[in-house]
C-alpha cells in the first residue's frame, strides 16, 4: 500500500506537468509534411469546430470521435495546428498511463494506489525512453496511440457498470444499459479500433450473463446491453451528421472498404490478406508474436469465464481488453495492407499476458513492485523524464527553426517564409476567392490552406481520403466547375510519395492539369496558377496490349510512324479496356519511363522509388504515363490474385498537356505570387 496519499498527488501533479513538457516539445520544432497526413487531424477537428456536418461537409478518415476528442483543448490553445497535436499528444499520455493502469490491476494483486503509482512510473518511463516509446506517447499521423489505448480508455467504466450488473440482483437492467453507451461511443472512436472494441464488449458481456445470470435475467441484460447500444450509436451520428447519417454510412462501410485494398499500398500478395491463411503473413512480422498472445489470451479468459473459473467480472474484462487488442492489432491489416505498426498496441499487452495466464507469475510481480522504494523509483524515473525532455529541447533549439504564426509553432526556416508569402497574399486570394472554400485546391490539407484561411473545398481533405466512384465523381466536377485562386500538389524534390500519388490519383489531377499551370515551388509544394493560354490539341499515340503471361499485359505508348512527334515531356493520358477484370486490383507498374531522368535533376532517382500504383479490378482502366518523343513508355498491369487465362484488350493514348521540370520551377515568394495573382483579381 502507499502509506502517504500525498506522494500519490505529488505524483500526479509531476505526471501532468511532464506531459505537458513533453507536449510542448512540438512547439519548438513542429512537423508540416503534409503528405504524411500531418494535416489530417487538424482538418477534423477545425471542422467540428465549425460546425460542419459529419458526412455532408466532410468526412473523418480518423474516425467519428476520436478528433471530437481533441476539440476542448484545441478550441482554448486558440486553433492552431500546435493546439490540435499538443491536445493529441496529451490523450496519447493520458492513454499510456491508463494501459498501464488496467493492465497492473488485471495481471497482478496490486492494490489500486499502487496500480496508480506504478503507471505513471511507467509513463515517466516511456516519455523518458520516447524513441522506443513513441507509438504510445506521440500520435503519429494518424492517431495510432489514440487507437491503441481505445480498450483501456473504456476499461475503467466497463468494470464498473458490470460489477455493479453483478451485485445488483434486483435492477440489473440499468447497468447494461449504461455499458451500451459506452459500447457506443467506443464503436465510433475510430473505424479500424471501434468495431473490435464493439464485438468484444458485446460478445464478452453475453457469455457473462450467461453464466453469471439466470436465462431470464441474461437475456434481458443482453436485450438491453444491444437495443442502448444502438439507440446510442444512432443518437450520435444524427447529432453530429445534424440528421442526414447517409453519406458517413457510404463512405465508411461501402466506398472505404471497396476501394482502401487496390489504392494504398503496398500491394505485393504477401503484404496482403487476400485469403484467411493469409494472416499468417501478419504472424511473421515482429509484433505478430505479441498479436498471437493477445488472442491465445482473450480466449483463455473466455474459457475460463464460460467454465466459470476464477471471478468472473475481472475475467470478462481481460477477456475484453484482450479481445479489442487483438482487433485492433488484425483489423486494419485484414482490411488494407500488412504493416508492422499496426501491431504495436499489442506489445504492452503481451508483456503482461504471462502474468495473468500463469498466476504464480501475477503473485511474483506483486511482490516485486510491493517495495518501500515504489515512490523513490517513481520520482526518479520522472526525474529522468524531465532531465530527457530538457535535452531534447535543448537540441531542436539548436537548429535555429522559424516561428510560423500559421501553425502556431516553429518549424523549417523555408517552410515559414512560403507560410508567410501565402499569409500576406491573403486579402488578393480572397478577393478573387470570397468562398474560403473555393480558394486553394490542395492534394493534401496543408498549412498552405491554413495561412489562406481557405477551406478544404471538397468533403475530403486529401486526395488519398476520395474513396468510391462518386466520390471521384464530385471531386471532378468540383475542379472543373470552381475557378481556384491557387492549386498545390506535392513537390517530388521533397518526397518520392509525389510520383506515386500523381498516378494514383490522376482522375484528380488530369483536370488540374488541364486547367492549370505550375508557376512556382517550395519545400513541400508545386504552385499551379490558371493557365493564361489554352493548351494545344491532343496528339494520339500509338498504344498496343501485349500479354506477358497469365494475368499479366504489358501497355506499350510510342509515337506513331510518320507524324511529327512534340518535343519536351508530355503529360499522357492512357486507357485500356481488358478482356477479363482483376479479383481484387490491378497493380501497374512503368516499366520504361526515361523521361522521369529529365523531371527532376536534382534527385538520383527522381520518381522511381514508386514505380507501381493500385487500381481497380475494372476492365475499363483510366492510367497516366509521361512520355518524350522517340522512346516508348511501358505500363506493366498484373491482376492480383493472378488470372489462370491470358489477357487481351486495346488501349488508346493521348498527348495533352506539357510537363514542366520541377528543378527550374523558381522558389515561390512575393514577387512571384503576387504576379501570378494579380491579373486573377477582380477589375472593380
Amino acid at each position: 500500500m502507499v502509506e502517504n496519499r500525498a506522494i500519490l498527488r505529488a505524483l500526479g501533479a509531476l505526471l501532468i506537468l511532464i506531459t505537458v513538457l513533453h507536449a510542448m516539445r512540438i512547439y519548438l520544432e513542429m512537423e508540416t509534411n503534409s503528405i504524411d497526413g500531418a494535416f489530417q487531424t487538424y482538418s477534423a477537428v477545425s471542422a467540428y469546430v465549425r460546425g460542419e456536418r459529419l458526412g455532408v461537409d466532410f468526412q473523418s478518415y480518423l474516425g467519428v470521435l476520436m478528433p471530437l476528442a481533441i476539440v476542448p483543448i484545441f478550441v482554448l490553445l486558440g486553433q492552431t495546428v500546435f493546439a490540435a497535436t499538443f491536445s493529441a499528444i496529451l490523450l496519447c499520455c493520458a492513454g499510456c498511463y491508463f494501459t498501464f493502469l488496467v493492465l497492473l490491476r488485471l495481471t497482478t494483486r496490486l492494490a489500486k494506489d499502487e496500480a496508480a503509482l506504478w503507471a505513471m512510473a511507467a509513463t515517466f518511463l516511456a516519455i523518458a525512453g520516447i524513441r522506443l516509446w513513441a507509438f504510445i506517447v506521440l500520435p503519429g499521423v494518424s492517431l495510432k496511440a489514440l487507437r491503441f489505448a481505445l480498450p483501456f480508455f473504456v476499461a475503467l467504466p466497463t468494470w464498473a457498470l458490470l460489477q455493479r450488473q453483478a451485485a445488483n440482483g434486483r435492477s440489473p437492467l440499468i447497468p447494461p444499459a449504461l455499458l451500451g453507451v459506452v459500447i457506443a461511443i467506443a464503436s465510433l472512436w475510430s473505424n479500424d479500433a471501434g468495431i473490435p472494441c464493439l464485438i468484444a464488449g458485446i460478445g464478452v458481456h453475453a457469455v457473462l450473463c450467461l453464466r453469471t445470470l439466470d436465462p431470464a435475467r441474461a437475456a434481458a441484460a443482453i436485450a438491453t446491453l444491444m437495443v442502448s447500444t444502438l439507440a446510442a450509436i444512432i443518437v450520435i451520428l444524427l447529432a453530429l451528421t445534424h440528421g442526414a447519417p447517409g453519406e458517413w454510412l457510404h463512405y465508411t462501410f461501402v466506398s472505404m472498404p471497396a476501394d482502401q485494398p487496390w489504392l494504398f499500398p503496398p500491394w505485393a500478395p504477401h503484404e496482403r490478406v487476400l485469403a484467411i491463411g493469409d494472416i499468417l503473413h501478419i504472424l511473421q512480422k515482429p509484433t505478430g508474436w505479441t498479436i498471437a498472445l493477445c488472442g491465445v489470451t482473450a480466449c483463455v479468459a473466455i474459457y475460463r469465464l464460460w467454465m466459470r473459473r476464477g471471478e468472473a467480472v475481472p475475467t470478462a474484462m481481460v477477456a475484453f481488453v484482450y479481445a479489442a487488442t487483438t482487433g485492433i492489432g488484425l483489423l486494419p491489416q485484414v482490411a488494407g495492407h500488412i504493416d508492422v505498426g499496426y501491431g504495436f498496441g499489442t506489445i504492452i499487452p503481451a508483456l503482461f499476458a504471462p502474468l495473468w495466464i500463469v498466476p504464480r507469475l501475477g503473485i511474483a510481480a506483486t511482490q516485486l513492485l510491493t517495495s518501500r522504494w515504489q515512490a523513490h523509483i517513481a520520482f526518479v524515473l520522472a526525474l529522468i523524464a524531465l532531465i530527457m525532455i530538457g535535452a531534447s529541447a535543448h537540441a531542436r533549439l539548436k537548429r535555429n527553426q522559424a516561428y510560423s504564426p500559421t501553425i502556431g509553432a516553429f518549424t523549417d526556416p523555408g517552410e515559414a517564409d512560403t507560410l508567410a508569402a501565402i499569409s500576406r497574399a491573403r486579402p488578393m486570394i480572397a478577393r478573387i476567392a470570397p468562398d474560403p472554400r473555393d480558394r486553394i485546391l490542395s492534394t493534401y490539407y496543408s498549412a498552405v490552406s491554413i495561412a489562406a484561411q481557405a477551406i478544404p473545398p471538397t468533403r475530403y481533405g486529401s486526395v488519398i481520403h476520395v474513396l468510391g466512384d462518386d466520390a471521384r465523381a464530385d471531386y471532378v466536377a468540383k475542379i472543373r466547375t470552381t475557378d481556384f485562386a491557387l492549386v498545390t500538389t506535392i513537390n517530388p524534390e521533397f518526397s518520392d510519395w509525389a510520383g506515386w500519388n500523381l498516378r494514383a490519383s490522376w482522375f484528380a489531377i488530369k483536370p488540374v492539369v488541364e486547367g492549370y499551370e505550375p508557376f512556382a515551388k517550395s519545400l513541400q509544394h508545386i504552385f499551379w496558377k490558371r493557365r493564361e493560354a489554352p493548351l494545344p490539341p491532343a496528339s494520339p499515340l500509338s498504344c498496343t496490349v501485349r500479354a506477358l503471361d497469365k494475368g499479366i499485359v504489358e501497355l506499350t505508348i510510342t509515337d506513331i510512324a510518320g507524324q511529327p512527334s512534340p518535343k519536351g515531356v508530355w503529360f499522357v493520358d492512357a486507357s485500356a479496356y481488358l478482356s477479363h477484370p482483376a479479383s481484387l486490383y490491378w497493380i501497374a507498374t512503368e516499366v520504361d519511363a526515361s523521361a522521369e531522368r529529365w523531371l527532376i535533376a536534382r534527385k538520383q532517382k527522381g520518381w522511381y522509388e514508386f514505380p507501381s500504383y493500385g487500381l481497380p479490378p475494372k476492365q475499363r482502366l483510366s492510367l497516366m504515363a509521361e512520355h518524350v518523343a522517340g522512346r516508348p513508355t511501358r505500363i506493366r498491369l498484373k491482376a492480383i490474385p493472378g488470372l489462370s487465362a491470358h489477357i487481351t484488350g486495346q488501349c488508346a493514348a493521348t498527348i495533352f498537356a506539357p510537363m514542366p521540370s520541377v528543378s527550374e520551377l523558381p522558389t515561390l515568394n512575393d514577387r512571384i505570387l503576387h504576379e501570378a495573382l494579380a491579373p486573377r483579381l477582380p477589375r472593380s
